[in-house]
Order: structure tokens, then sequence, then C-alpha cells
């Protein structure tokens, strides 16, 4: 149980010491995998409930970095020395916007691409007996 109680503060503790922008680069790398591995499994049509879940990943991602970078701004926010705190804030404001703008940006061009008929898989989707569910027969 003591480990749970020690969990806050050690993210916390991670956060502040943590720069903004590397945490834009990190949240930026995980879309851009996320946004290609779902791409290569969507053409293969491997993985489907990954695939359809896509969009809903890839902006919850951005979310999550939007989260993460308003806790670091205010992380780094001295309301008694707001002069030189102010540029750490608004860094973490950055990371905020930044990776909502990109999460949804991904999604949109996720949505765009699979809909395109040059994307759609090669294989041909079975509707015979085993794939029919009971309601159907």
């Amino acid at each position: 149980m003591g480990i749970f109680l020690e969990l806050p503060e050690l993210l916390e503790t991670w956060l502040r010491n943590t720069d903004a922008s590397n945490v834009t680069g990190v949240f930026f790398l995980l879309i851009l995998v996320l946004f290609f591995s779902a791409i290569v499994c969507y053409i293969k049509d491997w993985l489907r409930s990954l695939t359809h879940y896509t969009p809903n990943l890839l902006t919850s991602l951005g979310m999550l970095g939007t989260f993460v970078g308003i806790v670091i701004g205010l992380l780094h926010f001295d309301p008694d020395n707001i002069d030189d705190s102010i540029s750490l804030l608004l860094g973490g404001l950055q990371t905020a916007f930044m990776t909502s703008l990109f999460g949804m940006t991904m999604t949109m061009v996720y949505k765009v691409a699979t809909g395109m008929p040059w994307l759609q898989p090669k294989q041909d989707v079975g509707t015979g007996p085993d794939e029919v569910g009971p309601e159907h027969i």
C-alpha cells in the first residue's frame, strides 16, 4: 500500500524535472508510431480492433499530452517569481496545445486515408456460415 501513496509524489517530481519540449517530442513520437502502425494494420487487415479504435486513441494521446503539458507548466510556475516562471508556464501550455493539435490532426488524416480506395485492405473478407453470428441463421 505504501508504494501507491508514493506514486503521486514520484509523478510530480518527475514532471517537475521534465522539460516540456521533451514531453512534446515523446507524445509526437507516440502518436506517429500509433498512426503508422494502424495504417499498416489497416492495409494488411490485421488487428481490426486496433484500427477501429485508432481515431479515439490518437485523440486520447493528444489530450493526455494536453493535461501533462498543463501540469508541467503549473508545476514550474512560481507565483512569487512571476517574471522568471512565466516562460516555463508558457512552455507547458505550448506542449499542451501542440499535442492536442497533433493528435486531432493525425486523427483526421487517418480517417481520410482509411477511406481512400487505394488504401483499402487487399483481402476479401469472408462472409461464410462460420463468420455469421447466430442472429443471422
